[in-house]
């Protein structure tokens, strides 16, 4: 309602060139409380005035001359009151008549507050009257359209938004994130992991895992419980075959006639799908009931087989398509039972909805919902890992957003929601069709975000746009090619015998020549002379396997090649103290779960000579770019001692001339026109314990093997067989002592023997072999790393999140070797020391930002070191523990340092030093040794007080 004084702009107007008449639309001049007055100015563009002479009616004036703009029609306009021709008395009776008109206001508002009557009336500023709905008859309403709904359901009682919408209220302020509050068991045997039970293998049955052995888990995902049931089944789709093609720019697969037809396409851009990695999680979203899709699900499991809910018996869900409960794309076997909701007799209608594990409830509208999960597994679109699946992910591009991996600077292939949708998007580029996003993306007001899951960044995938993913982690497949070290690590089927129609190992004399990928899939089964692999191998009934480790592609492991590569299952709890502590036994003890890049070594010799290089300085290189990166670890040739060959760092790359050159860290000397060996990471990772291969022999007798020649997926053994060396180390340290096979040649590959050599468990040797034409390669299981470098951090908790000092050299994994292989890379050998001691700091700095101070007078200080001289001239670790938090999620941190005995002590200045990542200092006995800082990769769990 304007006020008395206040220029008047209510309505348009219509003026006319040469007319004093204007003509309005929805004004009010004559009834209005500031009803316009003689005097009063009249404008339409605030520089040319009028002064109105008289006002005929609400829509009708006439001004003082002609007006001298342009014809107009639905024009703004303003009128200016005109002061000096207002009396007192019209004063008073504009004031008088406009406390009346509020009071009037105030007596209709009263008694709309409170009438009972279906509608009163409202009168605005204007005078107007309006007839409105009463409070009463709102109420009356919604109770109405809930009665309806509880009529059709048969009069129960259902519980209310409101009550429910507590309940989230307290369970977001209860726990520290989305989560699993309950892992559930799982078999003891077969534990996927033992750190975070629930998850198991069932490698009897292909492509599936399990969760939930005799108790089910239970979860907590945007403020709602959902009880998982017991052993509930989690599917993924079929091994790669090599027939399907990945386009890196356009983020789009292509399903080929054959792997022939698929490798035919490869280029820069295009390639064959051998070293897949699927995602898996959980879907949580709010599902209306209605007549047309009327079932429930046992605690709202859409894939779920319960044969009865809260005692009503189940039937087979078909009122919706296949597609709408397949766990990946292509699954038709997971159609669901449940209960007809309406269908149901009144008892049974209130013994389901009765229970809250069942999450059904109505909303203030009258709609019933019930919150639903679904188990999605996504296959990678391309070769390697996940670009971003952790939800407390940020940053100025796509990693906010749950995807694979960035197909350009711009965009990302992400994972679409599928929610209520009967058919799901998969993966997809950008960022619409109900992308899911982080809690750090971008605030838009139809999204709640909560830490711990991804929200769908749109509406329609859920009731009240109510859609979340909750990651559990990856599996690095095999495929169902057959399995050669150079052409197809990941392969798992066995050859085809050139002598007549049996299966052969890749090593066998009847074996065939490999000079492809594409002949690792080529289905050679039935054809005695052609190369390619034996249908009738590598899955689990077949019961042959062409692997060194004896695994089969459609079976899903605890780790490695083909398992469990991350477990993303976190507690929804800060961890307490002795959580803590129980995490920090098993990270010495070597239980801790990790996970790695997969690692692939190739050995190059110079076509052309080239100049000795002192100075970090390769040049003439006929390697392509992309096949040599910066970090990547190459040994060169030794100046001096050809037997010799000096490990070390490229830090960059580059190309002149047509030719490719590196540059590299620490300086070192090289041969003349010497050899490089290569060794690069791959882009898929391996979690847990893995199969290991490494080679020995001398690079050039490597070179011309034609099975490693192109390179093998594994490490180098730098050391040159010959007759003086009686035995060497393994690059790690082996878990399945004490004898490994070993396949060796030696005439470059004509011929390959299989043996079983013996290890030296605690120096972790081999005996050398003393013919110096010996090429052979060892296979063994290594545990994945479980650090990774980090920087200097704030200690969570200040003094409380310090841990102790430990300090290791003992050559068995349950005694902190594995502890000291992840910090150091290098393997403790000795015997002489108890496995691991635990001191206490005698002093640290903390600085104000609760980060270490670097400043070597200020550094935490303990009492010497407690290890004697080690045995086996072994080296040793000592690292101080603390925790430390990122982006919500807390870690243990470690600040080591390298120890080498030189006879008569460790030379350590009982200091912990302080880095950023990972450097080289020297001790108070001259030596070089390794010092860092690293963290957990797998976090401890969530912190309180985030918010």
């Amino acid at each position: 309602m304007a006020a008395v004084g206040a220029w008047y702009r209510a309505g348009k107007v219509q003026v006319e060139s040469g007319s004093k008449n204007v003509v309005g639309t929805s004004t009010s001049w004559v009834s209005a409380v500031n009803k316009v007055q003689f005097g009063d100015i009249f404008t339409v563009d605030n520089k040319t005035s009028y002064e109105i002479i008289s006002i005929t009616d609400d829509s009708n004036l006439v001004l003082d001359r002609n007006f001298e703009g342009n014809t107009g029609a639905n024009l703004n306009y303003a009128i200016i009151r005109n002061t000096s021709a207002t009396v007192n008395s019209s004063l008073a009776a504009q004031i008088a008549k406009q406390l009346n008109q509020k009071q009037l206001f105030l007596d209709e508002l009263t008694e709309w507050l409170s009438s009972n009557e279906e509608k009163t009336t409202l009168t605005d500023g204007k005078g107007v009257e309006h007839e409105v709905k009463t409070p009463s008859q709102m109420e009356k309403d919604v109770q109405g359209r809930i009665d309806a709904v509880n009529k059709l359901i048969g009069g129960i009682t259902l519980v209310k938004e409101a009550d429910f919408e507590a309940r989230r209220a307290q369970n977001l302020n209860k726990f520290d994130a989305s989560g699993y509050v309950e892992f559930g068991d799982s078999d003891p045997d077969v534990s996927v992991d033992p750190n975070k039970p629930g998850l198991y293998t069932d490698t009897s049955t292909p492509n599936v895992l399990m969760e939930g052995k005799t108790r089910g888990a239970i979860l907590h995902v945007a403020g709602v419980i959902f009880h998982c049931e017991v052993q509930e089944v989690i599917k993924l789709n079929d091994a790669p075959d090599g027939t399907v093609t990945y386009n890196k720019n356009t983020g789009k697969n292509v399903k080929h006639a054959d792997a022939a037809s698929a490798f035919a396409t490869e280029d820069d851009n295009i390639e064959v799908v051998m070293n897949r990695v699927d995602m898996r999680g959980h879907e949580c979203f709010l599902q209306e009931i209605t007549p047309e899709h009327p079932f429930v699900y046992n605690f709202g499991y859409i894939h779920s087989k319960a044969s009865h809910i809260n005692g009503v018996a189940t039937t087979t869900d078909n009122s919706r398509p296949i597609t709408y409960s397949a766990q990946y794309d292509g699954d038709t076997s997971s159609r669901p039972e449940g209960v007809d909701f309406f269908a149901a007799s009144d008892a049974n209608k209130a013994r389901i909805a009765a229970d809250p594990k069942q999450n059904i409830y109505i909303l203030n509208d009258g709609r019933i919902v019930q919150w639903c999960r679904r188990r999605r597994t996504i296959a990678g679109a391309g070769n390697g890992d996940w670009l971003a699946i952790d939800s407390t992910q940020s940053g100025s591009s796509y990693n906010r957003f749950l995807g694979f991996n960035n197909v350009d600077d711009n965009t990302k292939l992400s994972l679409k929601a599928q929610g209520i949708k009967n058919t799901s998007l998969g993966l997809s580029l950008g960022a619409s069709n109900g992308t899911y996003s982080g809690i750090n993306a971008i605030n838009l007001p139809s999204v709640k975000r909560f830490q711990g899951v991804f929200s769908c960044e749109q509406t329609g995938f859920g009731t009240n746009n109510e859609c979340y993913f909750l990651v559990c982690g990856t599996v690095e497949r095999l495929n169902q090619g057959a399995y050669h070290p150079s052409f197809n690590e990941l392969g798992a089927r066995r050859w085809n015998n050139q002598a007549d129609t049996t299966s052969v190992y890749w090593f066998n004399d009847s074996a065939p020549e490999v000079t492809s990928q594409s002949q690792c899939f080529n289905n050679a089964t039935g054809s005695g002379g052609d190369v390619g692999y034996r249908g009738d191998t590598g899955f689990i009934s077949s019961g042959k396997s062409g692997r060194p480790d004896d695994r089969f592609y459609d079976a899903i492991y605890a780790g490695g090649q083909g398992g469990v590569q991350q477990d993303l299952r976190y507690s929804v709890y800060e961890p307490t103290k002795a959580e803590i502590g129980r995490q920090l036994l098993r990270m010495q003890s070597g239980e801790f779960r990790g996970y790695e890049k997969a690692r692939f070594t190739r050995v190059h010799t110079q076509t052309s000579d080239d100049q000795v290089s002192t100075d970090g300085v390769i040049t003439d290189i006929p390697f392509s770019e992309s096949q040599m990166s910066n970090g990547d670890s190459i040994y060169i040739q030794s100046s001096v001692d050809a037997t010799i060959y000096t490990k070390v760092t490229i830090t960059s790359v580059y190309s002149s001339s047509g030719k490719v050159g590196i540059n590299f860290a620490p300086s070192a000397s090289r041969r003349q026109g010497g050899q490089v060996v290569h060794e690069r990471e791959l882009p898929y990772s391996l979690g847990h314990q893995f199969t290991q291969v490494d080679v020995i022999g001398n690079p050039a007798n490597i070179l011309a093997t034609p099975d490693l020649a192109n390179g093998w997926a594994g490490s180098w053994i730098p050391v040159i067989p010959d007759s003086l060396i009686d035995e060497v180390g393994l690059t790690r340290k082996v878990l399945n002592a004490p004898s490994l096979p070993r396949i060796y040649t030696v005439n470059n590959g004509a011929t390959w023997s299989n043996v079983s050599a013996t290890l030296d468990t605690t120096k972790n040797t081999m005996y050398a072999l003393n013919d110096p034409d010996n090429v052979a390669i060892y296979t063994y299981t290594a545990q994945a790393k479980f650090t990774e470098d980090a920087d200097n951090a704030v200690v969570y908790g200040g003094a409380e999140g310090l841990g102790t000092l430990t300090t290791t050299s003992h050559y068995d994994p349950t005694g902190g070797c594995l502890l000291q292989e992840s910090l150091i890379g290098l393997i403790g050998k000795s015997t002489v020391n108890i496995a691991i001691w635990n001191q206490h700091l005698l002093g640290y700095w903390l600085q104000s930002n609760g980060l270490f101070h670097p400043d070597v007078t200020m550094l935490p200080q303990h009492t010497s070191i407690m290890l004697a001289a080690p045995s086996n001239n072994s080296p040793a670790v000592k690292a101080l523990n603390y925790v430390t938090e990122d982006n919500g999620q807390l870690f243990m941190q470690y600040a080591y340092t390298e120890l080498q005995h030189n006879g008569s002590n460790w030379g350590d200045d009982s200091k912990i030093h302080i880095t950023d990542g990972q450097s080289v200092m020297t001790d108070l006995n001259g030596q070089k040794v390794i010092y860092g800082t690293a963290r957990t990769k797998i976090p401890l769990g969530w912190a309180k007080n985030r918010k």
